[in-house]
Parts: C-alpha cells; sequence; structure tokens
C-alpha cells in the first residue's frame, strides 16, 4: 500500500529519515555495498529498533536483514542518486524492508545536507589524493586496477596521466592509454603484451568494452585479486602479438588495469544486461567516483586545478587567473558541462585577445 508522507506518525518518519541517511552517507562517499557493510547496516537497524516505541515501527527495524537490503538497496539507489543531480520525480519510494509499504516520493522529503563550498572543495581534496595514493599502490604491485568515474574533464585522466610519468615507466613499453573501442581479442592481445609485473593498461572513455560479455570477463580476471592471475581464452582465431609471434591461449598477467570513465557506475550496475558482470569487476579493485555533479562543483573543482598550475603553459598573470576565475563563477549554470578543456580555451583568449577575451568566450561557450 502506498502512505503519504503526512500520514506517518513521528516515531514512522524517524525510521524513514534514518535509513535515508544511512544509505546517502555512503552513496556520497563513493561506496559500493559489500557483504560486510551491509551486515553493520543490517546491525545498525537492530540497535535501533530498541529506541522506537511504535511497535509496528519496531517490527520493521527488527525484520531488517541482510537479503532485504541487498534487494532494495537498488531501488533506494535510484532515487538518492536522482535527488543528488536534480532529476527526482515523484514516484514510488521503496523501503528495504518486508511488508509491501511504500512511501509517496517527494524530492523535499529527502533530507539533504547543503555543503559549503570550503567543504566540498575538501572532499574533493579527499577523493583525488584517494586517486593518488590508489596510483602509488598500483605502481607497488599492491592493488591489480582501479575503476574512477565521474564527470568528464575535471582531472581523471589527469592525475592518473601524471602518476605515470612520475613514476618513470616508459610510455608504450611499460605502459599504455587506449581510448575509444576495444574488443575482447585486443583486450586479450593487450594483456599479452603488458602481462608483466609494473605494467600498467590504462582504458580510457573506452565504456563500449562493457558491452561486450568476454571482455567483461577477461576484466574480472585480469584484476582478480588471486595472488596468481591466469588469463585464457577459447581456442579461436590465432592472435599474433607485435612481434610476430603467437600469442598463447593462456598466459599468466602480473600486470595492472585501470579503467577510467564518464559514465556512473550507478548507470551501469543498474543496466540488466550487464549488472552482474559490472558489480563482480567493481568488487575486484579500487573504484572511486570523483562525486563532481552540480555545475557549482565544477567550478570548484576548475579553480582549485587553477591555482596548483593546470594553466601554467599559458603563463596567465596574477591578475589575469583571478579574471578567470571569477568569469567562472559569474557563469555558474551557464556553460554547457564547464570542463578541463573549456578552462583552457578561456585562457587562451584571455592570452591573444585581452581586451576582447569575455565577448569571444561568451559567443563561445553561453548558449
Amino acid at each position: 500500500m502506498a502512505i503519504e508522507y503526512k500520514n506517518l506518525s513521528s516515531e514512522a518518519k524517524v525510521f524513514f529519515f534514518h535509513i535515508e541517511n544511512v544509505f546517502s552517507h555512503l552513496l556520497d562517499d563513493g561506496l559500493y555495498l559489500t557483504s560486510d557493510i551491509l551486515k553493520e547496516i543490517c546491525a545498525e537497524m537492530q540497535e535501533f529498533s530498541k529506541e522506537i516505541d511504535d511497535p509496528v515501527i519496531r517490527d520493521l527495524y527488527k525484520s531488517y536483514s541482510f537479503n532485504e537490503v541487498r534487494e532494495r538497496f537498488s531501488l533506494m539507489n535510484n532515487v538518492l542518486n536522482a535527488t543528488r543531480n536534480g532529476t527526482g520525480k515523484r514516484g514510488q519510494y521503496y523501503f528495504p524492508f518486508k511488508t509491501e509499504t511504500t512511501l509517496a516520493y517527494k524530492p523535499e522529503n529527502i533530507i539533504k545536507k547543503d555543503l559549503s563550498n570550503e567543504e566540498i572543495l575538501i572532499d574533493q581534496i579527499r577523493r583525488f589524493n584517494t586517486i593518488a595514493l590508489t596510483m602509488q599502490s598500483i605502481l607497488k604491485g599492491i592493488e591489480h586496477g582501479m575503476f574512477l568515474y565521474g564527470a568528464g574533464g575535471m582531472g581523471k585522466t589527469t592525475i592518473v596521466w601524471n602518476a605515470m610519468e612520475e613514476s618513470g615507466k616508459e610510455f608504450m613499453k611499460q605502459w599504455i592509454k587506449i581510448s575509444g573501442t576495444i574488443s575482447a581479442p585486443g583486450l586479450y592481445s593487450l594483456a599479452w603484451s603488458y602481462r608483466h609485473k609494473g605494467n600498467v593498461i590504462i582504458l580510457d572513455d573506452a565504456d563500449k568494452v562493457f558491452l561486450d560479455k568476454e571482455a567483461r570477463d577477461m576484466i574480472k580476471a585480469l584484476t582478480d585479486d588471486k595472488p596468481k592471475r591466469i588469463i585464457s581464452r577459447a581456442k579461436q582465431k590465432e592472435l599474433i602479438d607485435q612481434d610476430g609471434e603467437n600469442i598463447p591461449n593462456s598466459f599468466q598477467f602480473e600486470g595492472a588495469l585501470i579503467i577510467i570513465s564518464n559514465l556512473s557506475a550507478d548507470k551501469l550496475a543498474k543496466d540488466g544486461n550487464i549488472s552482474d558482470d559490472f558489480m563482480a569487476i567493481v568488487s575486484r579493485m579500487p573504484t572511486i567516483d570523483i562525486n563532481i555533479n552540480t555545475p557549482n562543483e565544477r567550478v570548484i573543482r576548475l579553480s582549485y586545478m587553477i591555482d596548483h598550475g593546470i594553466l601554467d603553459e599559458y603563463q596567465l598573470t596574477s591578475e589575469e587567473m583571478e579574471l578567470l576565475k571569477g568569469f567562472l563563477s559569474e557563469s555558474i549554470g551557464k556553460i554547457d558541462l564547464l570542463c578541463l578543456r573549456k578552462l583552457k580555451l578561456i585562457a587562451r583568449q584571455i592570452k591573444e585577445h585581452p581586451e576582447n577575451w569575455r565577448d569571444m568566450v561568451e559567443v563561445y561557450l553561453i548558449k
């Protein structure tokens, strides 16, 4: 049955708000619900039930089980992400308990803390620092891979690329970055060429690889946490490596695989055709959401990058950089999908056309 929010008892509202907060915090932290986390949540629900006077709601808490949390989480995840991204619509809001009770969902009924710009920046720094530290672990062979996702043009590829260059590893010999489409045989051949310890394969914006079942299975094998990773393929057409030698149908892979995507992991996880394989993939390696979704969050990130030298090649003066950052703040919500590429476009105009750059940029970017 459907329950209108206004008709809920105060105890029921506490119940719903508490669950919303538990899950929204997990989502905002970019976490996936592992079995251990789910069990912790269930234990917390059981403990919290002792504080509830309403017998119906108390029983709902007591009935909170691992399987129900797992089954219902994807539905709640949909609504929370829609709310966070400002795309929420009125509909049925499902909660993880046994009954068929649902709540008529309205975005304003969801508790969501408004963060200050300083808090947003701190969170962004924390996430990108995590990427940098994870890269160190990958280069040491501690981690076998990483799935990095979020808004394009915010520095995901840049931080990975910089880490690889600073490692001293030689591009095209010890590591490689592939953008665009790659087939399962292509991935197998690539894994063979970069199979040695310390080698790194980076798939950047190559999301079609997830549409290929064979490729998904291969990614699972490449990033498995087993001490010995064996990559195999059914005997098909012979594959030839770059030296003209036949690639064996089975070999040990000791390298690492990094996947960088602009697609939301939640979207991929909800695709019925690939969801099981995708969740198995992200369970095998660190998964990081940069959590930059709004125009304001984009401006905060790009302003930070300006302050930390991302535009050094343009030799802008301090005054010019302040003008640029001021323009970004004034243009929040006016420039569609503001990104690093557009930031560099603005920097070029400031340098080359100091008297007319603003008019030019508005014509280029503001529709």
